[in-house]
């Protein structure tokens, strides 16, 4: 047996040997379902299901309002140049990433006003954990370090 194999095996025999819960713990469970955004621990919006997720930012400014996550990546939306759409900050309007003038209503948030420069797809953050910049999503940043906006050349 290779030393390669020998120790493969051994990683899935310490594995089989864990608890179930312990499994679990040590395997990245991403909850997909408000169900199980709330089993977790989260707030979920009662309008579309999206979890709260608190940032970093939040942890260090805890009066600054969270907003809901509805897609931990980014959003890539077709556009045409210089129409008016208005981007959901609040993350509880039904058509993501666009505001419906519903989501918004009744919290701390406001939809951004964007016209691109462009026709083509753009990419617009999913997490909204970036309301000043909608195009630079830390998920996007994740993804492409080096791509701070996403023209049509780039796409």
């Amino acid at each position: 047996m290779s030393l390669m194999r020998a120790v493969t095996k051994g990683r899935m025999l310490a594995v089989s040997r864990l608890p179930s819960a312990a499994a679990a713990r040590t395997s990245a469970f991403i909850p997909s379902t408000p169900e199980e955004w709330e089993a977790a621990g989260y707030e979920v919006s009662k309008k579309n299901g999206a979890p709260k997720i608190p940032s970093q930012w939040n942890r260090w400014f805890p009066y600054e309002p969270v907003p809901f996550s509805p897609k931990l990546g980014p959003y890539i939306e077709h556009v045409e140049k210089d129409t008016v759409y208005h981007w959901c900050s609040c993350g509880e309007s039904i058509p993501q990433p666009w505001c419906d003038q519903v989501g918004c209503k009744d919290t701390k948030f406001h939809p951004v006003v964007y016209i691109p420069e462009h026709s083509g797809k753009q990419w617009f953050c999913g997490s909204k954990h970036t309301p000043s910049r909608r195009q630079f999503c830390v998920c996007k940043a994740m993804l492409h370090p080096r791509r701070r906006r996403a023209t049509p050349e780039l796409l």
